[in-house]
């Protein structure tokens, strides 16, 4: 299947997406809020709910715009799936420790540099409760959402317009400002790049 719109979008306009979405957030839980039927549900799970429906909402319209199977999104290396996963396997699980202990380093130096609020506190130890709708929205569908939105469809359309340093660059910097504060940005950013990077030895 042939993609339609390919530079779309562009760097503002992708800008111009991210705070759709946090538009498009802020409405749905206004609406969650108000249905009954989520009158039992910790407000501690909303969060996880809402980044899933919200990025679920945006990818699905860019993905229909652009003509994009999913097929086509996973996998469109002329490699196949099993000789991609087989080589990049193992250099991947290496990396998964060093970004681990930079992911740790990084905030801790910012957390000392910029003390959370104790609104923020909260916030964090929301999207950490055990809670089952949590750990489902947070910490499995929420991600693969974002993945698919940040490097299945803008990675990809600033790619057709913009060098690869600048596409990894942006890209990243978009999902690290997707996260609205100091502590995500940077750690979401640094994931960016390393993502962004493996999206390319995918490709």
């Amino acid at each position: 299947m042939k993609e339609k719109n390919e530079a779309f979008p562009n760097g503002l306009e992708a800008a111009f997406l991210v705070i759709f979405l946090f538009v498009a957030e802020y409405l749905i839980y206004a609406v969650l809020i108000d249905l009954k039927a989520f009158s039992d549900v910790n407000p501690r799970d909303m969060g996880g709910v809402v980044a899933v429906l919200g990025n679920g909402i945006l990818f699905t319209a860019l993905l229909h715009y652009k003509g994009l199977s999913y097929k086509s999104l996973f996998h469109s290396s002329e490699y196949s799936v099993a000789a991609t996963v087989g080589t990049l396997s193992f250099p991947i699980l290496c990396l998964i420790p060093a970004l681990t202990l930079g992911m740790w380093v990084t905030t801790s130096a910012l957390m000392w540099l910029f003390p959370m609020s104790h609104w923020q506190e909260m916030m964090f130890e929301s999207m950490t409760s055990n809670g089952v709708v949590s750990i489902i929205t947070v910490c499995i569908l929420a991600p693969i959402l974002e993945e698919m939105l940040f490097r299945g469809i803008l990675l990809r359309s600033f790619l057709c317009q913009y060098s690869r340093t600048a596409s990894i660059f942006g890209s990243a910097a978009l999902f690290g400002i997707a996260h609205l504060n100091i502590y995500q940005f940077a750690v979401g950013f640094v994931i960016g790049l390393v993502q962004a990077g493996i999206v390319m030895a995918f490709a």
